[in-house]
């Protein structure tokens, strides 16, 4: 199986989801790729992962877009799609309003990884939607985010992926 990761980080935490679920794929037939370096080819490879982030229930616009750009493409390929929020009870309602039935179907695994809140690493809108999320946190249990990452669901995602390709788990 030669997998490509491609994804869009804005502080760094998909890239390190990115690289955590390479080495559980195993490196050597895994190439990673932040979108934000270009578009790459899928001509080399069999299976596809891509990874966003989730921000106010949208995935990244350049994964939306490279999506829309290469659909026929990636619907011939093995697909994992993963996002890294701090809401992970939300993720089901992020997959449906972000990405089409077909290519929900499509996707061996789908699932959040969790995410870190690095207020140092946000400015303007970011940053107050941080601080709103807190405020709302305090009477609101939904909005209480999770500052961690969640290596169950790297580690399933892996599997699945080496499963569908009839490797060794």
């Amino acid at each position: 199986m030669k997998t490509l990761i491609l994804y869009a980080t804005k502080t760094g935490t998909t890239k390190k989801c990115a690289a955590l679920l390479s080495a559980r794929l195993g490196a050597e037939n895994t190439d990673m790729r932040d979108i934000a370096d270009g578009e790459p080819s899928l001509s080399a490879y069999d299976t596809l992962v891509l990874g966003s982030p989730v921000r106010l229930g949208r995935v990244d616009p350049r994964i939306s877009g490279f999506i829309e750009r290469h659909k026929p493409e990636i619907m011939m390929m093995r697909l994992g799609v993963f996002t890294c929020g701090c809401l992970p009870d939300r993720a089901a309602d992020a997959f449906s309003k972000n990405f089409s039935l077909d290519l929900i179907e499509h996707a061996i695994c789908m699932d959040t990884f969790g995410g870190e809140l690095k207020p140092e690493k946000l400015r303007g809108t970011d940053r107050l939607i941080v601080k709103m999320m807190e405020a709302a946190a305090k009477t609101d249990e939904r909005f209480r985010p999770v500052t961690r990452l969640l290596p169950d669901s790297m580690a399933n995602f892996a599997r699945e992926l080496k499963k569908s390709a009839g490797e060794p788990v």
